[in-house]
């Protein structure tokens, strides 16, 4: 295809997708997602320390969240090839909230702060395959880049927010409990929106069938 063919493609996908439920849905989705998780990781370590978690178990805490995002891609990759994309993104963005309780409840226990990790990082590794494969399952491939694109701005805008955002609540409140509980609250937020898209997109596919 010509330039102006591509063009032409792009307009009239981000057109469409500016009119379509699920588009918004997962901007909703993958927006507070990243939001969440930025804020989380910037300030995963001092929110530790103002626990009093020890330095051994706080190292190998955050050791573990590598790890994890490689072993949930290669178990996906084994295992997963045959379960439908919504099925795992629930998955996914189910295993966050629960992580984001793991943290809050964990107190000074190191069992709990390393099935967090574990559980932070599969979740962060699976996402990222997720976004990029999620739009092609539930709306659409013409226009796969511009479409993308759209649903990319806000999450890089979010990731960059949210850390800010994450520090001034912990300044306000003077510690991080409002923290995680803000995280929480997002994580289902970002959840939610996830499992209005598969709605909206099973909808879509029956009153085209």
């Amino acid at each position: 295809p010509t330039s102006a063919e591509v063009k032409q493609t792009n307009d009239a996908a981000t057109q469409r997708a500016l009119r379509s439920p699920v588009f918004w849905a997962l901007a909703v989705c993958f927006t507070a997602y990243y939001a969440t998780f930025a804020a989380l990781t910037f300030h995963l370590v001092p929110l530790m320390v103002e626990r009093g978690i020890s330095n051994a178990v706080l190292v190998t805490t955050m050791a573990l969240i590598g790890p994890a995002q490689v072993a949930a891609r290669a178990i996906w990759f084994a295992f997963g090839r045959g379960v439908h994309i919504g099925t795992v993104g629930i998955v996914i963005v189910t295993l966050f909230p629960v992580s984001t309780l793991m943290l809050i409840g964990a107190g000074h226990s190191a069992a709990l702060l390393w099935l967090f990790a574990l559980c932070y990082g599969a979740a962060n590794g699976m996402m990222t395959i997720l976004r990029g494969t999620i739009v092609q399952d539930v709306m659409w491939t013409e226009g796969y880049g511009a479409v993308s694109g759209m649903l990319s701005f806000p999450s890089n805008v979010a990731k960059g927010v949210a850390p800010i955002a994450a520090a001034s609540i912990w300044s306000f409140t003077h510690g991080y409990v409002a923290v995680e509980w803000t995280v929480f609250l997002v994580s289902i937020l970002s959840a939610i929106a996830f499992f209005a898209a598969i709605r909206f997109s099973r909808h879509a596919t029956i009153r085209t069938a």
